[in-house]
């Protein structure tokens, strides 16, 4: 039969003591970089959704900028997972890709009613799922546009 003598020691420390100690450490480390790299990386995805919202609220009066244009087409990607906006991109999304008739103004208008409300749909989709509460009537009616642009 085996008796058990002395622990094991390493400077006087118990080897298991010690080792445990170690491993303890490296755990945290590791556990502290993933932290990190998560934390990043939502911080990441949340500055891209943020900056879509910002140029398409800054452009929204000037829909034929470049950034507009791009923060269009990024909806997609950043908002991937949110099927609220997505949802709202495709309703704009049609509307952009409709037509009227160019003879007949009222088609025109129409058309342009329906681009505007659906562009407000999608930005107030966007806003919400950013934690901002967005009245419609100010989406539609609130950007300014200088009257030597207009």
């Amino acid at each position: 039969m085996l008796e058990i003598t002395q622990p094991l020691t390493i400077f006087g420390v118990p080897a298991a003591l010690l080792f445990s100690g170690v491993f303890g450490a490296l755990i945290t480390m590791f556990l502290t970089k993933l932290y990190d790299a998560w934390r990043d990386k939502k911080a990441s995805k949340q500055k891209r959704k943020l900056w879509v919202f910002r140029e398409l609220m800054g452009n929204r009066n000037n829909r034929l900028s470049p950034d507009f244009v791009t923060a269009v087409n990024l909806i997609e990607l950043d908002f991937y997972n949110e099927k609220k906006v997505n949802e709202a991109w495709k309703k704009y999304h049609a509307a952009l890709s409709s037509t009227f008739d160019k003879n007949n103004p009222d088609s025109q208008s129409r058309w342009l009613d329906k681009l505007n409300h659906s562009l407000a749909d999608l930005l107030q989709e966007i806003g919400e799922s950013l934690g901002y509460k967005m009245d419609k009537l100010d989406l539609l009616h609130g950007a300014y546009t200088p009257s030597k642009m207009a």
